[in-house]
């Protein structure tokens, strides 16, 4: 009881004393990449990292991807990289860095047709579309019989 009542008591006193940051992204330093949005409009270049060991030589797919960061980046390590977008002038720039997009938005109708076969699918949207996607992929793979990774933020 004692411990538990002094670190209560203490617990402001550490908090104003952290100091965290995250680290430095790889991305700037590969050959060719030079980021086009500005985190927080899209997901945080740390996240392309986390996801290297993922793609590495499989086939990634991207849903939204605004101007494409995270793909131009891990497209240098996956086997192939398609970007699912809905916003054509999004569409327009993913296309101007010679980024494979296809440019319409996932929906019940047509999840199953739209969606390329994939090793990993990754999003970085608001939180309330998270579930949506997470049942339109499910079902995507669940139909063609596959297994995937899926990766996204809650």
């Amino acid at each position: 009881m004692r411990s538990l009542l002094f670190t209560a008591a203490f617990a402001h006193l550490a908090l104003a004393h952290v100091a965290w940051e995250p680290g430095q992204s790889i991305c700037p330093h590969l050959p060719g990449f030079r980021a086009a949005d500005v985190y927080p409009t899209r997901g945080p270049l740390l996240m392309a990292d986390f996801l290297i060991a993922r793609v590495r030589g499989r086939d990634f797919v991207e849903i939204g991807s605004r101007k494409g960061d995270l793909s131009a980046c891990l497209a240098q390590f996956a086997r192939t990289t398609t970007i699912v977008e809905s916003e054509r002038h999004y569409c327009r720039a993913l296309a101007a860095r010679n980024l494979t997009v296809m440019c319409e938005r996932v929906t019940a109708r047509n999840a199953e047709s739209l969606l390329p076969a994939a090793d990993v699918y990754f999003w970085w949207m608001f939180p309330s579309m998270n579930l949506e996607l997470v049942r339109l992929v499910h079902a995507t793979l669940r139909a063609r019989g596959k297994r995937a990774l899926v990766v996204f933020p809650i």
